[in-house]
């Protein structure tokens, strides 16, 4: 959890997919978010949500691996009015998996490729 900055909630997105992220644009408040539309493949970017309202206890952002609407990655905002305290939680397609970290006053988010298990059967 981070505690709000004057600017508002500040999260590092790190992509180490082999794809880009592409931003969903027709699902964001462009006022509130200062955001890239692109995460490269095996990059890494930083958005913001502006001013952190906390009128507004909720809000999300959804990217899609290399455009696919399919294959979104969402990021779900939160935060506690009572302890003034900020969380995101990420959802991604099964292809994927995210890390969520508290670092300093940023939150990181590490969007990672699945692995991948198999059983092997000896004849």
């Amino acid at each position: 959890m981070s505690r709000p900055t004057p600017q508002g909630l500040v999260v590092r997105v790190v992509n180490d997919t082999w794809e880009e992220l592409q931003l969903d644009v027709a699902a964001i408040d462009r006022e509130a978010w200062s955001l890239p539309v692109v995460i490269r493949a095996r990059s890494a970017a930083v958005f913001r949500a502006k001013q952190v309202s906390y009128s507004e206890h909720e809000w999300g952002v959804t990217y899609h691996i290399d455009g696919d609407r399919d294959r979104p990655v969402y990021f779900y905002f939160y935060s506690d009015h009572d302890d003034a305290a900020d969380g995101v939680e990420v959802w991604t397609p099964p292809t994927c998996c995210a890390r969520v970290l508290a670092v300093a006053a940023t939150i990181e988010v590490e969007v990672v490729p699945a692995e991948r298990h198999a059983a092997q059967h000896a004849a």
